[in-house]
């Protein structure tokens, strides 16, 4: 896998800074620079071990060593988020809802109504991941954690939680997540997991206006506005059965 992008806020001497990477990268500069700190937040969001270091964090982690607000109560984080590119099978097998598109050419993520870009020259599948470091008064002790940046998973299921690093379960649990905002939401879900079940991911954006004209034209029975919430959450809850059973039938 490839960093591309790192972005560091209050983190050690760097309170909010923005790497654009292209190839291999080398840190030039003079002592107290900020070097290290880059290092060390890679190493954070990236390295197996960092996080099983107890506690993951210092005080000194945080930048100029604020980690409470002036009420004394409220918790100031320190987050360090990657983007990845050059994702191998197995990455883009076990985490598809996690997946976005990174346009490598302009440096940016496609964000919502970008899926016709998604198979353009340049843009490739990405994942982004956010280590949140902050300071748990309750428990008195630093805490940090690493996250997915993005899912779209919306409805009520069983989750299973696997290692980032070593893709081993970990953990597996009941959970609910947010119903989706928009139908592009919904239909750049579907369009990607039937590109990948047919293991033809580079065909998302020719299948993504046929997955909006079957939702709008057939899944109802009946012509339907996708804009409607209350159409879109019900229609979103059928799909996403439908379609889980039948790719669970596909192993």
């Amino acid at each position: 896998m490839k960093v591309v992008r790192l972005t560091i806020e209050h983190f050690r001497g760097i309170n909010k800074a923005v790497f654009q990477f292209d190839g291999h990268a080398l840190l030039i500069g003079t002592n107290n620079v900020g070097k290290s700190t880059v290092c060390e937040a890679l190493d954070m969001v990236l390295g197996p071990d960092r996080l099983n270091k107890f506690p993951p964090v210092e005080e000194f982690d945080f930048y100029n060593a604020e980690y409470l607000g002036d009420d004394g109560e409220t918790a100031i984080p320190a987050r360090i988020e990657v983007v990845l590119t050059e994702l191998t099978r197995e990455i883009e097998l076990a985490c598809p809802t996690h997946n976005e598109f990174w346009h490598a050419g302009e440096r940016r993520l496609l964000g919502g109504g970008e899926a016709d870009l998604a198979n353009s020259p340049g843009v490739v599948q990405c994942v982004r991941l956010e280590t949140v470091a902050r300071y748990d008064k309750d428990e008195d002790e630093f805490e940090a954690k690493t996250y997915f940046c993005h899912g779209t998973n919306n409805l009520d299921d069983t989750y299973e939680g696997y290692d980032i690093i070593t893709l081993k379960k970990e953990f597996e649990r009941e959970y609910t997540i947010p119903e989706p905002q928009t139908a592009e939401e919904v239909i750049g879900y579907y369009a990607r997991r039937i590109a990948e079940a047919v293991k033809l991911p580079a065909q998302f954006a020719a299948l993504a206006p046929k997955v909006r004209e079957f939702f709008e034209q057939r899944a109802f029975g009946h012509p339907a506005d996708l804009n409607e919430p209350v159409r879109l959450r019900e229609g979103q809850l059928r799909w996403a059965h439908n379609l889980r059973r039948k790719l669970r039938g596909r192993h």
